[in-house]
Formats: structure tokens, C-alpha cells, sequence
């Protein structure tokens, strides 16, 4: 999969991310990334998130999120409002999933 990746450090707002080696655990639900195929990079210095910059790369997804693990991070979050709208139409989604299992 190619995505597009932008860098951030610690004197940046947004991001998310936790490197790991090298992999990295994408964990970014801000509005500006999700639905963009955009993946923040976590740099450790404003340096080196510069010489990033913004780059076209081939990732390969070791492992996809659960919805459970969604919620769970992001329920801690839930007074604002993107985990928010992002809680309702995970729970949505399971309700329909749910509907739907019944019926079979």
C-alpha cells in the first residue's frame, strides 16, 4: 500500500504514533489524516521532522486495529468531538453487525 507520510515531534501539535523498532504502531484519529491515506511519523527532533518533510512510501500493514481496541482508546477521549463522532460510528457499526448475525 502507498501511502503519504508527514513527520511530527514532540514540539509539533497533532501526530500519533509510537515507534517501535521499525515498525511503528499507527494510533492517529485527528481530522486532518483520517480517510487521507496519511500516516504521521513520530521524529524525535525538529531537525530531523524537517528532513522528512512529506513522502510518498510503500508501507506493508503487519496487522490490522480491532474495533475493540478502537474503542478502547478512544473512549478516554470521548469528550471531544472527532473520537466522539468516531465512538458513535464504531458502535453503529456493531449494532448493524449485530442486526445482522441475528438474522442469519
Amino acid at each position: 500500500m502507498n501511502v503519504r507520510t508527514t513527520a511530527y515531534c514532540v514540539h509539533e501539535r497533532g501526530g500519533g504514533g509510537r515507534r517501535n523498532a521499525e515498525e511503528y504502531v499507527i494510533d492517529d484519529y485527528g481530522t486532518a489524516l483520517v480517510g487521507t491515506n496519511t500516516i504521521d511519523l513520530y521524529k524525535p527532533s525538529r531537525l530531523e521532522m524537517k528532513r522528512w518533510g512529506v513522502r510518498q512510501v510503500d508501507i506493508d500493514i503487519l496487522q490490522w486495529g480491532s474495533e475493540e481496541q478502537s474503542i478502547k482508546v478512544l473512549t478516554p477521549r470521548a469528550k471531544h468531538a472527532t473520537p466522539r463522532r468516531m465512538l458513535i460510528s464504531l458502535a453503529s457499526k456493531k449494532k448493524s453487525l449485530q442486526l445482522a448475525d441475528r438474522e442469519l
